[in-house]
C-alpha cells in the first residue's frame, strides 16, 4: 500500500513491495547510488529466493524494466 508520495518518490508501508514497473528510473538510480543498498543487493544475490520472504532480490523483474542495472551493481566488486 502506498502511504504517501514525497518528492516524486513512493513511500511504502512496512508490508508492501512495489512492482518494478511502478518504480521510476530516478528512484531506481537513487536506490543504487547508496553504497549500503548496493551491498545489500550483492548479499541478497547470494541467497536462495526462499531464504526470506521480506528481503529477496527480484533480479528478473527489475531486469525487465531496467535491463542491466542490477548486473552493474553485482559486478561492482566481482
Amino acid at each position: 500500500m502506498l502511504d504517501e508520495e514525497r518528492d516524486g518518490g513512493v513511500r511504502l508501508s512496512q508490508d508492501t513491495h512495489v512492482h518494478p514497473r511502478d518504480v521510476s528510473l530516478q528512484d531506481a538510480l537513487t536506490a543504487v547510488a547508496d553504497p549500503v543498498r548496493r551491498t545489500i543487493v550483492r548479499e541478497l544475490a547470494g541467497l536462495p529466493d526462499w531464504t526470506t520472504a521480506l528481503n529477496r532480490l527480484r533480479h528478473s523483474e527489475f531486469d525487465e524494466i531496467f535491463p542491466g542495472l542490477l548486473d552493474l551493481v553485482l559486478a561492482e566488486h566481482a
